[in-house]
């Protein structure tokens, strides 16, 4: 583990030189659309398509800053852009519609190697993405690529069942309910990644007991220069590590602003049906 973050140390010098006096950014972008996202259990599937919905995902270097930045369309005007910056040895992370920034101190409770070497990975993978997946994944006879990773229970799905409430006809989620549900949960998660250039298609899995979440749809990667969203170094700034009560309320009350801004794309997606699967 130390030599690998040797290496990630090494690159990272020389991408931080590199794109430090860059004055236009490039940077590998990622788009997803015609997504599907399914609940696979012994009992059936349920899936909901997307129609119109897109991701976007740009990686690089924004001023010699590591950056990633998310953005969601729904196609009918609606789109929340999120950034994930690695600097000053934090992730970064600011969200549109989201009061001030949060982070996750790397430094101080993995070290300053470790968020060095984040670092140097985004830009590398930044520099060309394609090139970069190929190097983790494992490519099959047809073409195919993919990669598996384990994660403790219950990290993926809370996310993902999170999002799905956020994104309810009702604007808000029960949290209470949610915990309750995914108490049970043992074990270890899978997340199954799979995507196969020639064809343009991606599938992501999250696999564990009771069932699988499993969002498939087009994927397209490009090399390009990219204006990043500027992240202010003037807002209030949050540790996602200790969060109090006051903090809580006023994130929990903003992402359920979101929601509600989707609200009319869920009617139409039908997730309320699979939130109750």
């Amino acid at each position: 583990m130390k030599r690998v973050v040797a290496v990630a140390l090494a690159l990272a010098l020389l991408l931080t030189a590199a794109f430090a006096g860059a004055e236009e950014s490039m940077a590998s972008t990622l788009t997803l659309r015609e997504l599907e996202l399914s609940l696979v259990r012994e009992d059936g599937v349920r899936s909901v398509s997307f129609e119109g919905t897109s991701i976007q995902l740009m990686l690089g270097s924004a001023g010699g800053i590591p950056t990633l930045q998310a953005t969601f369309s729904n196609g009918e005007g609606q789109q929340v852009d999120a950034v994930m910056q690695v600097r000053s040895g934090q992730l970064l992370l600011s969200v549109g519609g989201i009061t001030g920034q949060y982070y996750y101190d790397i430094a101080q409770r993995l070290g300053a190697d470790y968020a060095f070497a984040l670092g140097g990975v985004m830009l590398l993978a930044g520099g060309n993405l394609e090139k970069a997946l190929d190097l983790v994944t494992t490519e099959d006879e047809d073409g195919n690529h993919s990669l598996q990773v384990s994660i403790p229970a219950g990290t993926l799905s809370i996310a993902a069942l999170g999002l799905l409430g956020m994104a309810s006809s009702s604007g808000a989620v029960d949290l209470d309910e949610l915990r309750a549900a995914l108490a049970g949960v043992g074990g270890s998660s899978s997340l199954n990644f799979s995507y196969n250039p020639g064809l343009g298609r991606f599938t992501l899995e999250i696999v564990q007991a009771g069932g699988t979440v499993r969002l498939e749809g087009t994927m397209e990667m490009s090399v390009s220069p990219v204006e990043f969203v500027e992240v202010s170094d003037e807002e209030e700034r949050y540790d996602l590590m200790d969060l109090d009560a006051e903090t809580l309320s006023q994130l929990q009350g903003e992402l359920g602003l979101i929601g509600m801004k989707l609200t009319h794309f869920a009617d139409g997606a039908g997730l309320d049906d699979m939130l109750d699967y």
